[in-house]
């Protein structure tokens, strides 16, 4: 039981005409690429300078980003904008002066209600919600 853990001057050998094996197979495959590599060239040197250019244009692109974003922007004052104008229809036509999607949902119509207050417009007919934009093209016609 004793010599079956040990390894044999035998074992040794057949280890390393393996390892050799490998490192003869491995020296053959490379010079086989160096030889295919050689031949195509200009496709080496194209996957060889590709991720080059690559990084080059990211960095570019990083340094323009920088470039813009990192710029002071100057804040315009505001200034106060009038009210919404109230549509006036043609005669024999009907107009809705604003109409906005979503419509039915709560904090929406209730933002819509604040506008239309604030504007003397009245909400459901001056300032309408919509389903849908299909509704406004079912309404045109």
């Amino acid at each position: 039981d004793g010599e079956a853990g040990k390894m044999t001057l035998f074992d040794e050998s057949r280890r390393q005409r393996g390892l050799m094996v490998y490192i003869v197979q491995f020296r053959t495959l490379l010079y086989k690429q160096l030889l295919v590599s050689g031949r195509n060239w200009k496709g080496t040197v194209g996957q060889v300078v590709a991720p080059i250019i690559v990084v080059l244009m990211l960095l570019l692109y990083q340094f323009a980003a920088n470039t813009v974003l990192l710029t002071k922007t100057v804040t315009p004052s505001s200034e106060s904008l009038g009210g919404i104008p109230k549509c006036t229809p043609h005669p024999g036509g009907n107009c809705t002066t604003l109409v906005y999607l979503p419509y039915d949902i709560p904090w929406v119509d209730n933002i819509m209600k604040m506008v239309a207050e604030r504007n003397g417009l009245e909400f459901g007919v001056d300032v309408v919600g919509i389903v849908s934009y299909t509704t406004i093209l079912i309404r045109k016609c």
